[in-house]
């Protein structure tokens, strides 16, 4: 059973076994005294980042040892508890410094043998700087990988920039990985996050959990563990309610949006010269209407209403609450609704190509014609009355 010391004279040992697995996985080890200490180990030559199914699982694990070692230091298991947020397992030991001490290694790394990686490295983090070679190592960092089941991209957005806000309430760094993101590269998107002022750790140590480990990953996969119950307890507001209550929570999303939400630079320009042109449609010295946008979405989901649960919310929905905006910004009694109402526009985006030829829409403006959708081939008869079709 090997040791090994550190400065200030304590020692760890491996629990058990010398050999470390070869695949991720939280480990046990044994200081001087006796006293067993947990940690994770991924091999250094894993790919990086892991499949949603081991970060997750690697989360229920890390719950079941630290489950375990206060077990064995207290005789008996511990009654179950709602740990805090900012919980610090005194049983963890952080896989910096475990692999700092020795406790990482294989077999052939604590004998002395040269150890070759069997992959290439992997490629930098979004938000690693250009000079980060030079840069002290960062002590603590939260690293975003972008992969998720939904097909839509405001989820993913979501989480990005909430993990962002908590970074900077946490005074970590923070990097964005997209290497297995279904979208494809973030910068075919957005302009890169902000460079941090450090180097960024070696990717085997970055773990998602526990949440006190010195590099945080966050994915759709940890959402539970990282945005959970103990993270609303932490950051909401007890004192108010409803919507107010977590606030807070969405002051964490702003900060991420007001930093990362920058489009690549031609996309930037047209949004603004759209932007411009639609101003102008509604604009007036003394009585400028409104612009109203609807975004009528048909993709993969369906209202969560019993009503619609099978089909979409009608257009005429739509067209009325955006009527209903305008009414309320210019009132009757006002002199120049009319007017205001008269020049206001209806913008409209969708994700069917077919919604802009409704008859319901007519009038309206696309919010933007640099891309548009094929769409669907009408149906036949025997198509409509659910029978195969023959052609």
């Amino acid at each position: 059973m090997g040791a090994w010391s550190t400065d200030s004279g304590t020692s760890y040992e491996l629990v058990g076994d010398d050999s470390l697995p070869d695949f991720p996985t939280p480990v046990v080890v044994t200081d001087s005294s006796g006293k067993p200490r947990w940690t994770i180990s991924i091999p250094p030559h894993t790919a990086f980042p892991l499949h949603p199914s081991d970060y997750a699982e690697l989360c229920a694990q890390t719950g079941e040892i630290a489950t375990h070692v206060s077990s064995l230091l207290h005789k008996s298991a511990p009654p179950a508890a709602h740990k805090p947020y900012s919980h610090i397992d005194p049983n963890f030991l952080d896989p910096t410094l475990a692999d700092r001490l020795g406790l990482l290694l294989s077999a052939a790394q604590a004998a002395g043998l040269t150890y070759r990686p069997s992959r290439p490295p992997p490629p930098p983090l979004l938000g690693e700087s250009f000079s980060s070679l030079s840069l002290p190592p960062c002590t603590r960092s939260l690293t975003v990988t972008l992969e998720t089941p939904s097909a839509g991209l405001a989820p993913t957005l979501m989480l990005l920039w909430t993990a962002y806000g908590l970074a900077l309430s946490e005074d970590r760094a923070f990097f964005i990985d997209d290497t297995r993101w279904p979208y494809g590269s973030y910068t075919d998107f957005f302009l890169p996050p902000p460079p941090a002022t450090c180097r960024p750790p070696p990717r085997h140590h970055i773990t998602p959990c526990p949440h006190s480990a010195a590099h945080l990953l966050v994915s759709a996969a940890t959402t539970p563990h990282t945005f959970g119950g103990a993270f609303h307890d932490a950051f909401e507001d007890a004192h108010r309610a409803g919507n107010a209550r977590q606030k807070p929570i969405f002051d964490l999303a702003r900060k991420g949006y007001e930093a990362l939400f920058h489009l690549k630079p031609e996309d930037a320009t047209h949004v603004s010269d759209r932007l411009a042109e639609l101003r102008s449609m509604v604009a007036h010295p003394e009585t400028p209407g409104k612009i109203v946008a609807m975004h009528i979405r048909h993709g993969d989901a369906h209202p969560l209403s019993f009503q619609y649960r099978d089909a979409y919310i009608p257009t005429p929905h739509y067209t009325s609450a955006a009527h209903s905006l305008l009414a309320s910004s210019f009132p009757s009694t006002s002199p120049s609704a009319s007017s205001q109402r008269a020049r206001s526009v209806f913008v409209v985006a969708s994700d069917d190509p077919d919604v802009y030829t409704d008859d319901d829409l007519i009038g309206s403006v696309r919010a933007q014609s640099v891309i548009k959708l094929a769409s669907r081939p009408p149906l036949s008869a025997s198509q409509e009355k659910g029978e195969p079709d023959e052609r």
